[in-house]
């Protein structure tokens, strides 16, 4: 029996979404015995080297990537829209004429395509019910061949349940971690001298994108009053960097990475000595959102400084696996800033806590567990989740 990930035809990409896709794609090729992932490449990419999704998207092991190529297609890791009409219609048909037996995306429109074509079909969504896309997802859900539904936390679950769809088809599963991406790194000094960091200086890391609502401001208020603190930004897209560091000019202890390769964020979360991610209570996804970044920060026994907001206290617990500060107060995070120079030995203990707390959340759980529910005939093991 064989499955097939369609996604949004955007891999590779520096958009977030793609690493959860193939690091969910790495995680059904484990557990099942027969997948692949699908997306559009440039028909030039035929005569060209094949692109490194494994480095790119640290993954532990290489997939099968398929492409579905196109003159209009990617030459390299883009930035453009998301969906694509006609490489949704190609995919879906791709999987009709290969005899591919089951369904995964995150794409509504993919999905009702999929059921609508006699396919079956697991559709995963990080969308609330607002969304003008969710119609699409009520009418997948009303086939036959629509197998269930995964999203990422109890709050979105229960707006599902609301808008008419049966608890029976629904999974919560937050996003994960690969746990062997940080058990296989050489330790802090070795580190830093690889990423060309100070060996000596305290480092406050923040990892991801540099988006409006995520605390980028409040890092660099504290940055002017804690000049002891070196503080690195990784990630970003160009223009956001380039704002920031225009706003951020004459800090001598401010640096912007930017962009880096998702084998590279594990680095530089272990190379540090706090992880920062004090989002905006008006962050558009506060209620909902369960951060990638939240789970390689817990995996990385290094003590994490977050914004207590619903979504995080599910996994953080102040005092004992992290510090939760109130979001929006660069008062609270210079506060919390201080408190773990102060007390290291508190620090470790906090991140020794994550660590534990972090290792039942691995990606190969979450895509058992999935199957397991509804698809277990595709599913050589089941590792089930208990939140």
């Amino acid at each position: 029996m064989k499955m097939l990930y369609i996604s949004y035809g955007n891999i590779p990409s520096l958009w977030a979404h793609t690493v959860q896709m193939m690091k969910m794609a790495e995680a059904f090729s484990a557990v099942t015995h027969s997948s692949a992932i699908i997306t559009r490449a440039h028909i030039k990419l035929l005569l060209r080297r094949p692109f490194d999704y494994k480095k790119f998207y640290g993954l532990k092991k290489r997939i099968k990537v398929i492409h579905l190529y196109t003159d209009k297609g990617p030459l390299g890791p883009i930035q453009e829209k998301i969906f694509f009409p006609e490489f949704a219609e190609r995919a879906v048909s791709y999987a009709q004429s290969h005899n591919f037996d089951l369904i995964y995306t995150r794409a509504p429109e993919i999905a009702l395509m999929a059921v609508q074509s006699n396919l079956d079909t697991i559709l995963e969504t990080h969308m609330n019910v607002d969304n003008k896309r969710f119609q699409k997802i009520i009418e997948t859900s009303q086939s036959a061949r629509f197998k269930g539904l995964v999203t990422i936390s109890e709050f979105l679950a229960r707006n599902y349940q609301q808008a008419g769809m049966l608890p029976a088809k629904i999974i919560v599963w937050p996003d994960a971690v690969s746990l062997k991406s940080f058990s296989d790194l050489p330790q802090k000094p070795v580190l830093r001298k690889r990423l060309k960091l100070h060996p000596e200086k305290t480092i406050a890391v923040y990892c991801g994108h540099l988006y409006e609502n995520r605390g980028i401001k409040e890092i660099l208020l504290v940055a002017r009053e804690l000049s002891n603190i070196h503080f690195l930004f990784v990630g970003g897209w160009d223009k956001d960097v380039a704002k920031y560091k225009k706003q951020s000019d004459g800090l001598p202890n401010v640096q912007f990475i930017g962009f880096v390769s998702n084998d590279l964020v594990p680095s530089y979360l272990a190379a540090s000595d706090m992880i920062l991610m004090p989002y905006s209570r008006s962050c558009e996804t506060a209620k909902w959102m369960s951060p990638m970044k939240l789970f390689e920060a817990m995996a990385s026994s290094r003590p994490i400084i977050a914004s207590n907001l619903g979504s995080i206290g599910v996994f953080l617990e102040d005092r004992r696996n992290a510090l939760l500060i109130e979001p929006d107060d660069e008062k609270a995070l210079m506060t919390a800033a201080q408190t773990l120079l102060e007390h290291s030995d508190m620090g470790a203990e906090m991140a020794s806590a994550a660590l534990g707390d972090v290792q039942s959340l691995t990606w190969e759980k979450r895509a058992a567990d999935i199957l397991a529910k509804f698809a277990p005939q595709f599913c050589r093991s089941s590792l089930r989740y208990e939140p």
